[in-house]
C-alpha cells in the first residue's frame, strides 16, 4: 500500500519536473539569442533537438534504464538534468555544438525520468488504483507546467540571467523530492500482479496507432489554433482559453477521476463501456467546434474548450493506465519510452500538417485540419468500445482506462 507521504512524493516530482521544463523550454530559443549571441536558425536547431530528445530519450534510454532499475533511474536522470541545465547556466559563449550537446542532454533526462517515473507508478501502485494514481500526475503536471510557463515569461522579461538558474532549483527540488518515494523495482508478489499484461506486439501498436491519432487532434488546439486564428480572433483570447484549460485541470482532475472511481466500482462492465469511448466522442465535438473558431461567436471556442478539458482529464490518466495492460513482453520503462515517443511524433506531424495548412489555405478549407482528426476520433472511439466489449473479464475499466 503506498503511503500519502509517497503518494505527495510522486507528486511533488512531477510538478517540480514539468515546472522546469516549461518554465525553460518554451522560452529557450529567446534566451540563446538574447543572452549567449546564437543566430534564429541556431538557437531554433537547439531547441528543435532539446524536444526530439525529450520525447524519444525514454525509449533510447530503456535497455539501459532497465539494468539500473527504476528508481535509480529516475534518480540518474534528474542528477543528470541538473548537471546539464547548470552546464546550460555556467557556459558563457555561442559554440553550437556544445548547445547542442547541453539541450539533448536535458532532453534525454527528462525524457528518461518521465519514462522510469511512470513505470515506477505502475509497480507501486496496484492496477484498481492506476487510473486514480495517474490521474493525480497529470494534475501535478498541469500545475506544474501553468506555473513554469508563467514564471519563465516574468523571468525572461524581468531577470534573465535566473532563467536557466531556476530550471536548475526545480530540477533539484524534484530530486530531492525521490528521497521519499518508494523503491519498488520488483512487483509485488500478489495476484493482481503475477497476471501478465494483456496483448502482444499487435495489440501495443494497434493501442499507439489509435492514441497517435488522439495526439494528432490535440496538436491541433494547442499548436496550431494559435495560428489558424491570428487573423480573426488574435493571440490574446487565445491565451485566455488555455488559461481557463489549465484552471479547468486543476479544478476538475480530482473529483472527476473520485466520479469516474465510483462509477467503476458500482457499474464496472457500464463504465468500461461508455466512460472513455464517451471522452473520445466529446473530444471530436470539442475539435470540430474549434474549427469554426474566429468564424462563429467566441462562446462557441469557450464551449469547445470546456468539452475538450473534460475529455482530457479522462483519456490522459487513462492512456497512462492502458500502456502497462497492452505492453505485452514489453519492458514497462521501454512502453513508456515508446510510447511517448509515438506521442511526440504525432504531436509533431500534427503540428507540421496543420501549420502548413492553415497557412497556405482560407476557411472553410482550413477547417478541414479539425475535422479530420475529429472524424478519427470517432474510430478511436469505436476502438476502444470495442476492446471493452470484447473483454469477458470484468476488469478496472475494462481494457479501456485501466
Amino acid at each position: 500500500m503506498t503511503t500519502k507521504r509517497a503518494e505527495l512524493a510522486f507528486l511533488a516530482v512531477r510538478g517540480c519536473s514539468a515546472a522546469a521544463y516549461f518554465l525553460l523550454v518554451p522560452f529557450l530559443a529567446l534566451w540563446l539569442i538574447d543572452a549567449r549571441g546564437l543566430s534564429g536558425t541556431e538557437a531554433a536547431t537547439v531547441v528543435a533537438l532539446c524536444l526530439f530528445f525529450g520525447r524519444a530519450g525514454g525509449m533510447m534510454a530503456a535497455r539501459i534504464l532497465d539494468r539500473i532499475g527504476l528508481k535509480r533511474s529516475v534518480v540518474l536522470a534528474y542528477l543528470t538534468a541538473v548537471a546539464s541545465a547548470g552546464a546550460m547556466a555556467l557556459y558563457p559563449d555561442d559554440d553550437l555544438a556544445a548547445w547542442i550537446a547541453f539541450a539533448s542532454l536535458l532532453g534525454l533526462a527528462f525524457s528518461s525520468a518521465t519514462a522510469a517515473l511512470k513505470a515506477l507508478v505502475v509497480v507501486a501502485y496496484s492496477p484498481d488504483q492506476r487510473l486514480w494514481a495517474f490521474s493525480k500526475l497529470n494534475l501535478a503536471v498541469n500545475a506544474g507546467s501553468a506555473a513554469g510557463i508563467a514564471a519563465g515569461g516574468y523571468l525572461l522579461a524581468e531577470a534573465p540571467e535566473l532563467l536557466i538558474w531556476c530550471a536548475v532549483l526545480l530540477y533539484t527540488g524534484a530530486l530531492a523530492s525521490l528521497h521519499f518515494v518508494p523503491k519498488v523495482d520488483e512487483a509485488p508478489q500478489t495476484p493482481a500482479y503475477d497476471e501478465p499484461a494483456s496483448g502482444g506486439r499487435a495489440a501495443f501498436w494497434l493501442f499507439l496507432g489509435f492514441t497517435g491519432i488522439t495526439w494528432i487532434a490535440y496538436a491541433q488546439v494547442f499548436n496550431v489554433l494559435p495560428t489558424f486564428t491570428d487573423d480573426t480572433i488574435g493571440s490574446k483570447a487565445i491565451a485566455y482559453l488555455f488559461v481557463v484549460n489549465s484552471a479547468l485541470v486543476i479544478l476538475l482532475q480530482t473529483p472527476l477521476t473520485a466520479w469516474l472511481e465510483r462509477r467503476r466500482r458500482a457499474q464496472p462492465r457500464a463504465a468500461a463501456l461508455t466512460i472513455l469511448p464517451a471522452a473520445h466522442v466529446a473530444l471530436a465535438a470539442a475539435i470540430l467546434l474549434f474549427g469554426f473558431t474566429g468564424h462563429a461567436s467566441i462562446a462557441v471556442a469557450y464551449a469547445a474548450m470546456v468539452v475538450f478539458t473534460l475529455a482530457e482529464l479522462v483519456f490522459g490518466p487513462a492512456y497512462d493506465a492502458q500502456v502497462a495492460e497492452v505492453k505485452g513482453r514489453m519492458s514497462t520503462v521501454a512502453a513508456y519510452g515508446v510510447a511517448g515517443a509515438v506521442r511526440g511524433g504525432a504531436e509533431s506531424a500534427g503540428t507540421w500538417l496543420g501549420i502548413t495548412a492553415v497557412t497556405a489555405a482560407a476557411w472553410p478549407a482550413t477547417g478541414f485540419v479539425f475535422w479530420l482528426p475529429a472524424a478519427g476520433l470517432l474510430v478511436v472511439a469505436a476502438y476502444f468500445a470495442r476492446r471493452a466489449f470484447a473483454t469477458r473479464q470484468v476488469e478496472p475499466l475494462a481494457a479501456g482506462v485501466d
